[in-house]
């Protein structure tokens, strides 16, 4: 997975520390120097490995620093490739759509994590273009198929998804989009 720094940051600086605004995620964290020359190096795509190797972090360093970077509590996924992410801070809530005939998804070689914080749901919804499978009409049918399910892991998810205000409410919808690219 290729992530890069954050154009929203604010950085305020003190005595042997940083504190930064996220206006984005709206969340407020302190950086060590490192931490700054780190997001300062990094702000091409690139992956964690290629950025350690890069800048002299050691993997362990960089594992440990980057969950401290992202801020999310919820994630839908469609048609995205999620089988080799080891895991999601505590607290959040995952749901996949997949669509079997859309390669994408197939990309890891692997099924996603079942685990509580994350559901995938397949469904199979197709037409003759390899390319076209992997259109967002198709995700908009399965995300109503997920909607109309009846698995209480599916249901958790989606009222996990409207009682943080994602799903089903009335008042105005914010949203951030990712490119997360390999």
């Amino acid at each position: 997975m290729k992530m890069r720094s954050s154009k929203t940051l604010v950085l305020y600086p003190g005595t042997n520390k940083v504190t930064a605004c996220n206006f984005l995620t709206r969340s407020v964290f302190e950086c060590s120097p490192e931490v700054i020359g780190l997001l300062a190096s990094w702000d091409e795509w690139a992956s964690p490995a290629e950025i350690s190797r890069a800048h002299g972090w050691s993997t362990s360093d960089l594992s440990a620093v980057v969950p401290q970077l992202l801020d999310f509590s919820a994630l839908v996924t469609a048609g995205s490739p999620l089988g080799e992410l080891a895991g999601y801070p505590p607290g959040t809530h995952v749901l996949s759509l997949e669509n079997r005939s859309d390669l994408v998804p197939l990309l890891d070689g692997r099924d996603n994590a079942d685990t509580l914080q994350q559901v995938t749901v397949q469904f199979d919804d197709h037409e003759t273009s390899l390319i076209g499978n992997h259109d967002l009409s198709h995700y908009v049918h399965g995300a109503a198929a997920a909607d109309a399910s009846s698995d209480a892991s599916v249901r958790e998810q989606l009222d996990s998804l409207r009682a943080a205000g994602f799903l089903g409410s009335a008042a105005p919808a914010h949203a951030q989009v990712f490119q997360i690219t390999r």
